[in-house]
């Protein structure tokens, strides 16, 4: 930043030299630093938490429910459509907001201050126009290709990946299929292993009893249990 504040005043020195008019130098002005806002969703609350900022005296959150703009397959969201939330002090660096709804989405960004003089100087900010919604409880699975690098039959497995993108992670699956000669999908025993590459999200299945060159239908629910209940997510798209 220095080197670029010379280069404008030493632009500004030519100009003068070369004109024989004196040109008032250009204040150039700092941009505002990013800052990163890690998001934790649970089945009622998401957790935030960032790193501390140098200087900054105070930390203010802000929120939207996105839950609408995100069922549009939008992704861009303006700072007029956020909510304060929270101001906290310097010494907190986490908060956790409880006041969410079941299968909504929600949008954060929080800004670092510090105090000068009795005013307050904005420092950094995670704000990007690009939001990342946090999801509030347990999102719809998809199904793919798997990843998985071992050693199988696939003459008697089929193996396909399901992947949790949002909302709180779990391992637990009700796996439905439908095969040669079923009308419906039926609730199947399958082997679920964590996945040995790609994030901490990817699960494989293994459905062992199959039929060599017959082909089969999948789709599946995830799910958590809290309070003794089971609480699903929606079913994911057919795989074939």
């Amino acid at each position: 930043m220095r080197k670029l504040i010379c280069v404008v005043l030493c632009c500004a020195l030519v100009c003068a030299m070369v004109t024989g008019v004196w040109v008032k130098p250009v204040k150039v002005k700092s941009a505002v630093e990013t800052m990163l806002l890690e998001k934790e969703p649970k089945l009622d609350k998401v957790k935030l938490n960032w790193y501390q900022t140098k200087g900054a005296k105070k930390y203010v959150i802000y929120k939207a429910d996105v839950t609408k703009i995100v069922k549009k397959g939008k992704v861009k969201l303006s700072k007029k459509k956020y909510k304060k939330l929270k101001t906290l002090s310097k010494k907190k660096l986490i908060f956790t907001d409880k006041k969410v709804k079941m299968n909504h989405y929600y949008a954060y960004y929080i800004k670092a201050y510090k105090i000068k003089k009795g005013k307050k100087k904005l420092l950094k900010t995670s704000y990007d126009k690009y939001f990342d919604p946090v999801f509030i409880g347990v999102d719809e699975p998809r199904l793919q290709l798997s990843s998985y690098e071992g050693e199988y039959d696939e003459e008697k497995c089929i193996l396909f990946d399901i992947v949790l993108v949002d909302g709180v992670i779990t391992n637990k699956f009700d796996v439905y299929r439908k095969g040669p000669g079923d009308k419906k999908f039926k609730k199947i025993n399958v082997e679920i292993k964590q996945a040995t590459v790609g994030d901490g999200d990817t699960f494989c299945c293994f459905d062992k009893n199959v039929v060599a060159k017959q082909v089969y239908q999948y789709k599946v629910k995830a799910y958590v249990v809290k309070g003794g209940k089971k609480i699903y997510s929606k079913f994911s798209k057919v795989s074939y």
